[in-house]
């Protein structure tokens, strides 16, 4: 481990304290897998795709509109120990104030996009006078008909009051990112509450057992730390009297004395409804966040492939079929013509599995 650390704080640094202030400290202390998974890295591509769609709007189509407005792309600027790289500002030259866009490759601006948004205004309010601050993000009701339609493709949504209003937050959360990057001890900083999810589970839930309160169904995070000012952290040591909705306290239980839950009587009437043949359906897909083909819309999934196991009687014999598609177009098509030539050929039922 290095004796010392970067005393920067990037915007992305900041993001990873607003997830867990623990997972920061591991960043800086070089204890994260750096590796990341293919489909991660998809998104990674996806997500730059998008960028290269959305300079091409600005610059081709957006400033075009506005004569004597000013294109600054992926700009860096610091503010002290604080740094961040712009996607991009438009320069309107007349009033001598500045637009940030913040291109994101979701559909909407949720919590943690208002916080990006905000690092970075603090950072301009340093350097520029800003007048406003949008999200360019894809517009989710569009769908692809040709070619891709650049000006119906973004929205470029308003989110100034929401900026201002973190703005005291934001300032007073980038201090604590600061100190917590440079603290020693990571026991200081605070984990987090999602072991499943943890890109630094050996830093954050060391020795975790094998059944512990993160398992509980839907435990919120007020509740998680209540438990862990209690020092339980296995889901078997809760007290009956702590406050579980049903299902988690039947999930506590399970837990506590140590035996399977069946209801029988409901399993039982949900399977007497069935009626055979039973077809059991599984299938893949791929999401895009670039529309790719006609009819699609941003953020869909694509079906590419699925299995499909038919059951004629009870104790009766799976039958087994699939289909992958491989081709240069929209591979939804030949699916969707294969099991609806199934389906034509006999009443079913279908049972998913995602």
């Amino acid at each position: 481990m290095p004796n010392q650390v970067s005393t920067m704080i990037s915007k992305s640094d900041f993001l990873l304290y607003c997830e867990a202030p623990r997972h920061l400290w591991a960043k800086k202390h070089e204890c994260i897998d750096q590796q990341i998974s293919d489909f991660v890295q998809h998104l990674i591509d996806d997500g730059n795709k998008v960028e290269g769609i959305a300079f091409e709007y600005l610059s081709t189509i957006f400033i075009p509109q506005h004569p004597g407005d000013q294109l600054l792309w992926q700009q860096t600027y610091s503010d002290g120990p604080y740094n961040a790289r712009m996607d991009a500002l438009v320069h309107k030259v007349r009033s001598d104030k500045y637009d940030l866009y913040e291109i994101k490759s979701s559909t909407g601006v949720d919590k943690d996009i208002v916080y990006d948004v905000t690092f970075q205004a603090v950072i301009l309010g340093k350097h520029f006078s800003i007048d406003h601050f949008y999200v360019l993000h894809l517009n989710k009701v569009y769908i692809r008909s040709g070619e891709l339609d650049l000006s119906s493709l973004f929205v470029a949504e308003d989110i100034s009051e929401k900026v201002n209003a973190t703005r005291s937050e934001v300032l007073h959360l980038r201090e604590e990112a600061l100190r917590v990057a440079q603290l020693v001890d990571s026991e200081e900083v605070e984990a987090c509450l999602s072991p499943k999810d943890c890109p630094c589970p050996e830093i954050c839930h060391p020795n975790l057992p094998e059944f512990s309160i993160y398992d509980i169904p839907y435990l919120s995070k007020p509740r998680k730390r209540e438990l862990l000012g209690q020092g339980i952290l296995e889901a078997k040591d809760i007290p009956l009297s702590f406050d579980l909705n049903d299902k988690q306290r039947l999930v506590a239980e399970r837990a506590r004395t140590n035996t399977e839950h069946v209801d029988k009587s409901s399993l039982g009437a949900e399977l007497d409804r069935l009626q055979y043949p039973l077809w059991f359906l599984d299938y893949e897909t791929c999401i895009s966040a670039l529309p790719m083909y006609d009819g699609y819309h941003p953020q869909q999934q694509i079906v590419f492939q699925y299995s499909l196991h038919r059951l004629d009687q009870p104790e009766g014999s799976l039958q087994h079929f699939s289909h992958i598609a491989v081709t240069t177009g929209d591979p939804s098509l030949s699916l969707y013509l294969i099991i609806a030539q199934a389906a034509s050929k006999a009443s079913y039922n279908l049972i998913f599995f995602l």
